[in-house]
This record gives structure tokens, sequence and C-alpha cells, in this order.
């Protein structure tokens, strides 16, 4: 049996009163869901090669790129906090 392919998306959320669009892989699975989560100068695609781990199969796993980093988009003019991070993905999970 072979894992399924983790699908590349895009979503668009509003947080701050800015609309964004955040790039995400999510890689189907019957269990529970993982996100992945990363840090400053990283991106989804540090954590792709998680949705090929035999271990991981039956769990649901999820990694955005932050607001600036990768494909998600960035208003450097009206910058996030941390806060302003965590609403927006926050939001995006829960639409």
């Amino acid at each position: 049996m072979t894992n399924q392919s983790p699908q590349i998306l895009k979503m668009s959320a509003i947080t701050a009163g800015r609309s964004y669009t955040v790039s995400y892989f999510d890689r189907p699975g019957s269990g529970p869901t993982i996100l992945y989560i990363h840090g400053l100068g990283c991106s989804k695609a540090d954590f792709i090669d998680m949705t090929f781990v035999p271990e991981l199969k039956p769990f649901r796993l999820i990694s955005a790129d932050n607001p600036g980093c990768g494909d998600s988009s960035y208003d450097e003019k009206h910058p996030l906090n941390i806060d302003g991070v965590v609403e927006l993905l926050r939001t995006l999970w829960n639409s």
C-alpha cells in the first residue's frame, strides 16, 4: 500500500482586516490530523517528506506556508505579529 500524495492548495483568509493567500498541503488520512507549523526561514516544503512516512499513513497531515514564506502572501505595510499569524491559521483551518 502506498501513501496518497499531498495536495498543494491555496486558500484565502482575512485577519487583522487584511486578506492573505496561504499555500498549504493536505495529505488525506482517516485518523487524527497532524498540523506542522514551521519557524522562521522555513516553509511547508520542510515537512513534505513526512507525507511518505509509512507510520504516519493513518493521519491527515497539513502544513502551511506562514505569511511571507514559501508561496504565501504578506502585506509589508500591515505586518502581522505572532498572534496575527495564529489567528490567520485558525481562520484557515476552521473554514
